[in-house]
């Protein structure tokens, strides 16, 4: 509604909401893979319970 009434704001707001949204989008990223990595690394099968169900293929 607002970018109806006043296009030319879209000018000077466009650009720092797209960089939000990108830094947001890089940084949950980034996190999710660091998250991962973590996991990989001190992973233990005795712990993971969806093998016992079947629910999972052990690689």
């Amino acid at each position: 509604m607002t970018l109806y009434a006043s296009p030319e704001t879209l000018t000077v707001v466009g650009g720092p909401i797209v960089y939000a949204i990108s830094f947001a989008t890089v940084g949950y990223i980034g996190g999710n893979v660091a998250d991962n990595a973590l996991k990989g690394r001190f992973y233990r099968p005795e712990l993971d319970r969806e093998l016992e169900c079947g629910e999972k293929y052990p690689s």
